[in-house]
């Protein structure tokens, strides 16, 4: 017997967007843990027809240890040193178990890094925490199921 659509759909597992994980390669070493946030890659079709990625921002937080301004200036600093600065950062969404349902390689260069703000006027209990902003051009991207 044909399931109804409403049976269908009670059983539909659906993606989280708080379940994933982003890599950032060598030379970071940045713990996959500390990205808070980011958008999957999206793109827009120009008038020739051609597919333009749109820049990522990924957000961080940064604790005292391991830092995460450290891993990011230590990063690029040992990026600056190769000829191609292009690198590919891994966005894998997770089922409920933790289990990689897909995966996104997403092939580009940083074009900017804000290391967040301070501010004395912050009340202690809201969200105070520094955040560090990473701006990614993509020139390429990979879907992996």
């Amino acid at each position: 017997m044909e399931k109804s659509i409403n049976d269908k759909l009670l059983n539909l597992e659906y993606k989280h967007n708080n379940r994933y994980v982003v890599t950032f390669p060598r030379p970071f070493e940045i713990d996959p843990w500390a990205c808070i946030s980011g958008n999957r890659p999206s793109f827009f079709v120009d008038d020739n027809d051609k597919k333009i990625w749109e820049p990522i921002t990924f957000v961080f937080v940064d604790p005292i240890g391991p830092s995460t301004s450290h891993a990011l200036m230590r990063g690029y600093d040992e990026l600056e040193k190769l000829e191609s600065k292009e690198i590919v950062v891994k966005l894998e969404l997770l089922d409920p178990t933790g289990e990689l349902i897909e995966q996104w390689d997403i092939s580009g260069k940083i074009r900017s890094i804000n290391f967040g703000w301070v501010n004395y006027d912050t009340e202690v209990g809201s969200d105070n925490k520094i955040k560090i902003y990473v701006e990614f051009n993509v020139n390429d991207v990979t879907l992996k199921f």
